[in-house]
């Protein structure tokens, strides 16, 4: 759950980054790739109204997905806060006769058993820096701890583990003062059973077995939803070539039938990969005559200019 956020900024940034370089494409091809007197080539007319529609639709992408995915990592965060200082606590809380809650002996719990513990006083993991590739992470944690069967119970002594329990008797974490209302730790990860010992049944994954149905739901249910709307369009990464390093092969692009506009192109086109790399083969050519600062801009600005004048 740490991990969302992570995702999340770099796929917004990865969708940022492109809607910019379709934009820059899409000038390039304008000003230095199409004849500039005026003949209009279907291939690359096409390209260019492709990256100019696939641009529009990044920057759409981004506003309809940013504030939801943004959300949801928040929540997320939220949620792995609370279990990672419910770990932390009851990696070290015992009864009164020295039996740790976690481990259900005479010894801790230690961080070569629990990875999102550094070390062994249960202080938490530095949050990964690193952006996962995916978000199945999350069901699939929560699918292992449910499959647990024997780990999640603790023995009969470990009634009085204090944390464990809300009973007013014995090692109850309220003894005293009489608390009777159950106390939900993590989220409601862990229940506490009242003077008794700690059954499979006091940890929810036992209780509800989609993650999508339990208290972490803000986070998962929509994590599915969240990869496909900020994943990027395979045309993009297609197009976008023409703007990166050579390429060893340069592969046919089809372009279907109406995929840029409700009539165009009226019937399939296909770049073919040597018209591609003579492309990209200009495009690099401009790029280098044009490397100083702002250079490229002005070329820009100057070749669009000549092009209004023809036409």
């Amino acid at each position: 759950m740490a991990k969302v956020a992570a995702y999340v900024a770099h796929r917004l940034q990865q969708l940022g980054r492109e809607a910019e370089q379709l934009q820059e494409l899409r000038q390039i091809l304008l000003t230095a790739v199409l004849p500039t007197d005026g003949a209009l080539v279907d291939e690359l007319s096409t390209l260019l109204l492709l990256a100019d529609k696939l641009g529009v639709e990044t920057a759409q992408q981004i506003e309809a997905s940013a504030a939801q995915a943004i959300r949801t990592s928040g929540q997320c965060a939220f949620y792995a806060g609370r279990l990672t200082e419910f770990v932390s606590i009851f990696n070290q809380a015992k009864n009164s006769g020295g039996q740790y809650c976690v481990e259900a002996s005479a010894s801790a719990a230690t961080a070569a058993q629990l990875s999102c513990i550094s070390d062994d006083d249960g202080t938490a993991t530095p949050i990964d820096q690193g952006s996962p590739t995916d978000l199945t992470g999350v069901a699939e944690a929560y699918a292992a701890i449910a499959a647990q069967t024997t780990e999640l119970a603790a023995g009969g002594s470990e009634k009085e583990c204090g944390l464990t329990v809300h009973d007013n008797t014995g090692g109850g974490y309220i003894p005293t003062h009489g608390a009777t209302t159950a106390i939900n730790w993590g989220n409601k990860m862990f229940t506490t059973a009242s003077n008794a010992a700690v059954t499979t049944g006091n940890w929810q994954t036992k209780t509800t077995g989609s993650i999508n149905d339990s208290t972490y739901q803000e986070c998962s249910k929509h994590l599915t939803s969240i990869e496909q709307q900020l994943t990027p369009a395979l045309e993009t990464e297609k197009l976008l070539l023409l703007l990166g390093t050579d390429q060893s092969t340069w592969q046919d692009l089809k372009i279907p039938a109406k995929s840029v506009a409700d009539k165009y192109p009226e019937k399939e086109i296909t770049v073919k990969g040597d018209k591609l790399k003579s492309i990209h083969e200009t495009i690099k050519k401009f790029k280098q005559n044009n490397a100083a600062a702002n250079k490229v801009e002005q070329a820009l600005a100057a070749a669009t200019l000549v092009r209004i004048s023809l036409n």
